[in-house]
């Protein structure tokens, strides 16, 4: 009899709370990738929520409410990720381990990720990263195996030699079978900065590095960043390369004070940053524009968070 008063008791939801909740629980899909069913309340509200995302495409499964699983995988396969698969579950939301199996086994199938071998291990990788397979992979094989022959007899034959010119035109013929990757791959994993102990006392106090005269102020240098950020991020992923970001800034703020300036917005938790892989290929001079991050890594990636300076 109680339990029938409460219910009656209960507010009726109007259609502009309607509205309102849907706008929230969108966002959060869109920036979490899933949430737990349980989390939308009342029961009232996820009675007439759930039904209205999953007609706008989100998937429900028994436990959570997901953006769809392929595009949660080509969201972290982005900008020329490298992942294992411990990696890419780790990323997922609301994913049992069959359902990611089947989606990743369905994305393959229909040309969107690529499964790509590094020495023993199998890593997955987006349809836009460049690999070598199928007949450009017979190709290059069969020129790398000529090449080998040629140094293979060479070195049978005591005081024999090769041209180097011969050599140097093998390498080139197996180098242009070989597409090359625009930008080299972010981390496997989200990684929250490693500031220096200087930055960590500056972020603490609310203080900032030395202002130049006529340099503009730490907290207009933030929004500067953050709107840099903004700029410089690809709509489909959120992710933005730091060193575009520096630049964009120049010559109006100093590389350095962009560095500082960036890190400080992370441990605000204005933006997210994201280490390159670990894997030696970004260039100097992007290098020299990334803050450095955990494990000898650099900070290349930023993703903007809630909360950004208005």
């Amino acid at each position: 009899m109680a339990s029938a008063k409460k219910r009656a008791a209960a507010p009726a939801l109007d259609e502009a709370q309607i509205a309102a909740a849907l706008t929230t629980w969108r966002r959060r899909l869109l920036d979490e990738g899933g949430v737990k069913l349980s989390a939308v309340k009342p029961k009232a509200l996820a009675e007439r929520l759930v039904p209205l995302l999953v007609a706008e495409g989100f998937e429900r499964g028994s436990s959570w409410l997901r953006r769809p699983l392929s595009d949660q995988l080509e969201g972290a396969l982005a900008h020329g990720a490298v992942l294992a698969r411990k990696s890419l579950a780790a990323q997922v939301r609301g994913a049992s381990a069959a359902e990611l199996q089947k989606a990743l086994a369905e994305a393959e199938r229909a040309g969107k990720l690529r499964r790509v071998l590094r020495g023993k291990v199998e890593l997955w990788v987006g349809s836009s990263t460049p690999v070598v397979s199928g007949a450009e992979l017979l190709r290059l094989r069969a020129a790398v195996s000529a090449l080998d022959k040629a140094l293979a007899q060479a070195a049978r034959k005591k005081g024999a030699a090769l041209l180097a010119s011969d050599v140097q035109q093998a390498l080139a013929e197996v180098l242009q079978m070989a597409p090359r990757a625009p930008h080299p791959a972010p981390v496997e994993e989200l990684a929250a900065p490693t500031p220096s102990p200087a930055r960590e006392r500056r972020a603490a106090t609310g203080s900032g590095p030395p202002e130049r005269e006529g340099a503009p102020s730490q907290e207009q240098a933030i929004r500067s960043v953050v709107a840099a950020v903004e700029a410089a991020r690809d709509e489909r992923t959120g992710l933005a390369f730091v060193p575009d970001i520096v630049r964009s800034l120049l010559p109006g703020m100093p590389a350095a004070v962009a560095l500082d300036m960036l890190l400080l917005a992370a441990s605000r938790e204005l933006v997210e940053l994201r280490p390159e892989g670990g894997l030696g290929r970004l260039p100097p001079a992007d290098l020299e524009l990334c803050p450095p991050g955990p494990a000898q890594t650099r900070l290349s990636y930023a993703r903007l968070l809630d909360g950004g300076p208005q």
